[in-house]
């Protein structure tokens, strides 16, 4: 099981942070990665056939990470509006720019 969460620090960066949860263990580990890009995909379950599927696909400084948001519409765009904000925000006011684009 893993918990995730994004924050915007103190630098105006947007960090991930991804925690893996050991229920025998009193500690959990716990990774940070700056966010640098966000895109979404569809993708369709065929297990068992009903709409389609969101996966939120982050860019980060330790790679790509998918958070599958399964066949729930309401918490898949809670968290793309929340990320796209956050972006918005941290390049908008720091000279901190992504990568992808220039200014």
């Amino acid at each position: 099981m893993r918990s995730v969460s994004v924050i915007l620090n103190h630098e105006l960066k947007v960090i991930l942070r991804t925690r893996k949860i050991n229920l025998l263990n009193a500690f959990s580990s716990k990774k940070e990665s700056v966010v640098l890009d966000q895109h979404v995909e569809l993708y369709k379950n065929m297990e068992d056939g009903r709409d389609p599927c969101f996966l939120i696909v982050l860019t980060t400084s330790r790679g790509i990470i998918k958070l599958d948001m399964i066949d729930d519409d309401e918490c898949y765009k809670i968290w793309a509006w929340t990320v796209n904000h956050m972006l918005s925000l941290s390049t908008s006011f720091t000279k901190y720019s992504l990568p992808f684009r220039k200014n």
